[in-house]
């Protein structure tokens, strides 16, 4: 059995309430880390990972359509430092900033079942109201992440999150890329 991580943006204002929820809703699950940029967080994985593959790592932050938080909290890194993103003109499948050359370096650091999963608010969602990035597909993001990994399978939902309290009637899907592929994993209706 392989590693289980959970990245937790330093910054999110209830980091450290959302550790000890996953650390205590699922004994013997994720080992939770807390980050603070894209650098910290693929060092900490990296040192992590010496002696075991990664069978999920779940990157938890703030989040829009094609953008996930990695130490940015409320705010919007516009640079790729604190966030996974895209070139704001989407036109290739290149990370913004730091993540273009860090995350590679998690390739070869996954187990054959190995994934990403991306827990901001939307990120797979469009961006038709997105105030970050209006008219933006998240799925980009998925695909591009999923690539500088060199293929592993990448998901996120495309609809809001609650990291306390889960609202009534939602309705979204998990969608799951990998390569240049995407589908949806799991419609998900949490009737209250």
């Amino acid at each position: 059995m392989g590693l289980n991580l959970c990245a937790i943006d330093s910054t999110w204002e209830r980091s450290m309430l959302m550790a000890r929820l996953v650390e205590f809703a699922t004994p013997g699950g994720p080992t939770v880390i807390i980050v603070s940029t894209v650098a910290d967080m693929v060092r900490q994985v990296t040192d992590m990972a010496i002696s075991d593959k990664i069978d999920s790592l779940m990157i938890v932050g703030h989040g829009a359509p094609a953008y996930q938080g990695v130490g940015a909290g409320r705010s919007y890194d516009l640079t790729g430092d604190k966030s996974l993103q895209v070139d704001s003109l989407q036109t290739s499948l290149t990370l913004l900033g730091t993540a273009a050359n860090l995350l590679p370096r998690l390739r070869g650091q996954f187990s054959l079942n190995g994934f990403v999963r991306l827990c901001g608010c939307r990120v797979a969602g469009t961006g038709s109201d997105s105030e970050f990035l209006p008219g933006v597909d998240g799925r980009i993001l998925l695909r591009a992440v999923s690539a500088s990994l060199a293929g592993i399978p990448v998901e996120a939902y495309d609809f809001y999150q609650s990291a306390a309290l889960v609202p009534t009637g939602l309705v979204g899907d998990l969608i799951r890329c990998q390569d240049n592929t995407c589908w949806t994993a799991r419609p998900w209706y949490y009737p209250g």
